[in-house]
């Protein structure tokens, strides 16, 4: 198993963990409310907002890791993206380099076609 697996597997577990906690979470704010308005007690109201704010909290959480997958996402798109246009660059700078290689044969002494030449084969990425 790797090490991405077994990451994969911690993350799907702790997901199933707070889905869990959240559904118990607001199943116990249901009965909470219907004890409140049944008994109109203090506890129950009490519990009803410690309530509220679990389920603010494991939803807040829930959207965070939501938000840092699809980051992660566009993280993986733009490196991909990078990678082809760098693809892109190269093509275009070895195809200048052909057609310049023809035309200082053709010119020799044309000081802007070997300024040019020069110019592509310090190119950076």
């Amino acid at each position: 198993m790797t090490g991405k697996e077994v990451i994969e597997k911690v993350e799907a577990y702790k997901a199933r963990t707070v889905e869990n906690a959240l559904n118990k979470a607001k199943e116990e704010y249901q009965d909470a409310k219907g004890s409140y308005n049944d008994t109109g007690y203090d506890r129950y109201y009490n519990k009803m907002n410690r309530l509220e704010k679990t389920i603010e909290e494991l939803e807040a959480y829930i959207e965070k890791d939501r938000v840092n997958e699809r980051l992660l996402d566009l993280k993986s798109e733009l490196e991909c993206e990078k990678a082809l246009n760098r693809k892109k660059i190269q093509e275009i700078k070895k195809d200048l380099m052909n057609k310049l290689f023809y035309l200082l044969k053709v010119i020799p002494e044309c000081t802007e076609a070997r300024s040019l030449e020069e110019y592509i084969k310090n190119l950076d990425d």
